[in-house]
């Protein structure tokens, strides 16, 4: 039997999965996002492209977390024994 793996997060901008999370100061995610985008996932490729887009400097206040897949089914509470 063929079980589905659980999918990590994602973007509501390219539609991919992404590993790495990140965080930036409100002040640059709304300077950097469409307001129609601000309340959604977005990964980090996504996020430079906007921000450089409206020549937003990013790169100082920005915090970065990869992910393994492991860690992002313990971080959502899956039980990881039911996907071996």
């Amino acid at each position: 039997m063929n079980k589905r793996l659980p999918h990590r997060q994602l973007c509501s901008v390219c539609h991919r999965e992404y590993a790495i999370d990140f965080v930036v100061p409100k002040e640059i995610w709304k300077l950097a996002t469409h307001s129609s985008q601000r309340e959604n996932l977005i990964c980090l490729d996504c996020f430079v492209r906007m921000a450089d887009t409206r020549f937003v400097k990013w790169d100082k206040d920005i915090q970065i977390f990869p992910t393994s897949l492991v860690s992002h089914i313990q971080k959502t509470k899956l039980n990881i024994n039911t996907i071996k």
